[in-house]
């Protein structure tokens, strides 16, 4: 019998460098046991 699985949504801001380094949005969700993640570039909106 598997585990009950729960979903769960993570969100914050990251950057990959020092200051004044691009921040970036993210989202990490975990739901019906499939991970997903969504990033968008803070100064030009670019998502991927």
């Amino acid at each position: 019998m598997a585990a009950p699985t729960e979903d769960l949504e993570v969100e914050g801001v990251t950057a990959f460098g020092p200051p004044p380094a691009t921040e970036f949005r993210y989202v990490i969700e975990l739901k019906n046991r499939k991970i997903s993640l969504w990033m968008e570039d803070s100064a030009h909106k670019t998502q991927w």
